[in-house]
């Protein structure tokens, strides 16, 4: 997933406050549409990848 910083508030927002979502089917929207297209190109290019826990 590459997104702006702005579209991953409302996921940082979930990951600070697990305990209040869980056992519950929820719904997160991120954007990412103004990433900078030098960083969307080296995120694919070097294969960057971050993992959430559960």
């Amino acid at each position: 997933m590459v997104t702006e910083l702005g579209g991953v508030i409302a996921l940082a927002a979930l990951l600070n406050d697990r305990q209040s979502v869980r056992g519950k089917n929820v719904i997160v929207i991120v954007s990412g549409g103004n990433v900078e297209p030098a960083v969307f190109k080296q995120a694919l290019d070097t294969g960057h990848t971050s993992s959430l826990s559960r």
